[in-house]
């Protein structure tokens, strides 16, 4: 709205300019090498960053289109949990081709550019079904295949899907190793549900991640047990050999219990009431001492302050102790091991108030003196390494983005996300196979193969990686750079159909060879950030024509040619997988997008809406 309270008419030409900025902030960061970006506010604060979510979100982008933008791109992130620059620039390169095409459309035809805006809409929802189960069934055909003897081994798979998240964040030698440390934090007991344990890992990943600055990244490593982030304020090593006992304290100790609710006091007039409230206080805290010894305790961890006194008894009955324990912390010891807090030191200390660790000693990191608790039903504890805060925040980050990537990967309920994992394959059936298919994804996914029969996968090292539930074909792009391989079968397609639709629908055809260029967004970038010269970004054409070729004499019959392996002249990696669902959902919300895009007319300001 205007300065005179007028409507503002959108143009879209604004929309063009406003993803052209936001491509400029991620391109660069795209890739195994792409670069850092530092976000500076006007207040000082520092963000070092390379995820795309994270840049557009610190841009506090006030423009309505922006945000709409913005939204739409978190919306497609919390199903896909990675993807935030290949989703700008698809729409930045969308954007601007379609503008390109109403501008010209507008000045062969006379029509006016909001009549070629609303018939490109139309169109766009016209061929979205179509389109989205046409990409499907392409990659499904030019995937290929090789059969063996044993199950595909999910430890495999797991290193592979981490790989392609973590891998366009670092440098090769340092995405292996944090790949490796996520792969470890992973390896769950085999009787223990995985998904839950995973859900468990991401929700609780912040407690189980340590921080050690100006350390490389190359310190980084894992720890068998919890690291309680506090001091011994009583260290007792005699009594921490071996198995150790220990109790979880919420409560305040060396004060009478008095009820808060009555809002009771305590009024000591003369030394004798003073000194006999202290005798009580010794007392009780002896009688918990007392109680401790006879189960063997020797390590209490504490919520609360305890006063010196008690602290100095504690000491006399070589009795360990960790007070000013976080709540979160306590919080997670309480939860995962399934302890009983001691609310009230008067009550009788049982069974399930106490903890058993197979071991507790000082450790010092970075300076900082923790508690090492030796405690094997937990997952793996983290140490991020980095020069800086804003570093390891950033490893966190990467490393939180991959777990969940790798449970997206193991959710069962979404049908091109279902894998192959040894005995559960041979107990689905394909009648419990479609049920479980969201109805959002059962028109495009309604191709069963008739024979269904027992056919086992495993990965080779030089082969595109697909698994099978009972002949159910799920391909899983593995490629040499993350989000290469679907792109290159995508586009392919959507040139193919642009083609057929020449004479039939020019329209039609104009934008299926659109979203066949924005597609190829993603592997020009990723070859860009990799090539130093103007000459080897120019050899991207020669190489896209080279894929292409491949994919036509591939057709649609399964092969052991490998359609893929052409990729690894772009980079050396040859460990990345990402469910095929992650791309198809990305592409889903872009088409959506446009269609929105295409219909805003006018932009109007105001304070509030009253439905």
């Amino acid at each position: 709205m205007d300065r005179s309270g007028n409507l503002t008419e959108m143009d879209f030409r604004t929309v063009k300019l406003i993803c052209s900025a936001l491509e400029n902030v991620v391109k660069r960061s795209l890739g195994p090498l792409g670069l850092q970006t530092l976000l500076s506010t006007d207040t000082g604060h520092l963000v070092v960053t390379n995820d795309g979510l994270t840049m557009i979100e610190a841009l506090h982008l006030s423009h309505p289109v922006a945000k709409l933008i913005t939204q739409s791109l978190s919306k497609a992130i919390n199903y896909t949990e990675d993807g935030s620059k290949t989703f700008i620039l698809w729409l930045a390169k969308s954007v601007s081709d379609i503008d390109e095409e109403i501008s010209l459309n507008s000045t062969h035809s006379g029509s006016t550019e909001n009549t070629c805006r609303i018939q490109m809409s139309k169109n766009l929802q016209k061929i979205l079904p179509g389109l989205l189960k046409g990409v499907v069934e392409y990659v499904w055909d030019h995937s290929t295949m090789r059969t063996c003897t044993k199950h595909l081994d999910q430890a495999i798979l797991n290193k592979r899907v981490i790989h392609s998240v973590i891998r366009p964040h670092f440098p090769q030698n340092i995405s292996n190793i944090f790949t490796e440390l996520l792969c470890t934090m992973t390896q769950f007991d085999s009787s223990r549900d995985f998904r839950r344990c995973l859900e468990y890992l991401i929700d609780n990943l912040e407690l189980l991640c340590i921080k050690v600055v100006s350390q490389p990244y190359t310190s980084s490593s894992l720890l068998e047990s919890f690291l309680i982030q506090r001091d011994f304020m009583v260290y007792c090593p005699h009594g921490l050999n071996g198995n150790v006992k220990f109790v979880l304290v919420r409560c305040v100790m060396g004060q009478l219990n008095i009820e808060k609710k009555n809002n009771e006091k305590i009024k000591l007039t003369t030394s004798q009431q003073i000194y006999q409230y202290l005798q009580n206080q010794k007392k009780s805290i002896e009688n918990f001492i007392t109680v401790c010894q006879s189960n063997a305790v020797t390590l209490v961890l504490s919520t609360e302050k305890i006063p010196d006194f008690a602290l100095t008894l504690f000491q006399a009955s070589d009795i360990s102790v960790v007070h000013f324990v976080s709540e979160e912390e306590a919080e997670f010891l309480q939860t995962s091991l399934k302890l009983q807090p001691i609310a009230n030191i008067f009550d009788a200390v049982e069974a399930n108030n106490i903890g058993l660790a197979t071991q507790c000693s000082l450790l010092v990191i970075s300076g900082r003196r923790c508690v090492h608790l030796g405690l094997p039903k937990l997952p793996h504890m983290l140490l991020v390494c980095g020069l800086s805060d804003k570093l390891c925040k950033q490893v966190m980050l990467a490393c939180s983005k991959a777990l969940k990537v790798l449970l997206h990967y193991h959710r069962t309920e979404n049908l091109m996300s279902i894998v192959a994992q040894g005995e559960i394959t041979n107990q689905v059936t394909q009648g419990e196979i479609i049920s479980k298919i969201p109805e959002s994804l059962k028109e495009i996914n309604n191709f069963f193969p008739k024979d269904i029969a027992k056919m086992d996968y495993q990965h080779q090292s030089d082969s595109l990686m697909e698994t099978t539930t009972n002949g159910l074909k799920l391909c899983i792009c593995r490629n040499s750079v993350s989000g290469s391989s679907f792109e290159f079968m995508a586009a392919k397609y959507c040139q193919e159909r642009a083609k057929e639709l020449r004479v039939a629908d020019s329209e039609l055809s104009t934008l299926c060879g659109i979203i066949s260029k924005a597609l190829l967004t993603v592997p020009q970038c990723l070859h860009e950030n990799s090539c130093g010269s103007q000459r080897d970004k120019i050899n991207f054409i020669a190489k896209q024509q080279h894929v292409f070729s491949v994919l036509e004499g591939i057709g649609k019959r399964e092969t052991d040619v490998d359609t893929l392996s052409l990729l690894k002249y772009c980079h050396g990696s040859d460990d990345c997988v990402e469910p095929l669902s992650s791309k198809l959902h990305l592409l889903s919300t872009l088409i959506e997008l446009l269609i929105q895009l295409l219909r805003i007319d006018s932009v109007i300001g105001v304070k509030s809406i009253h439905v």
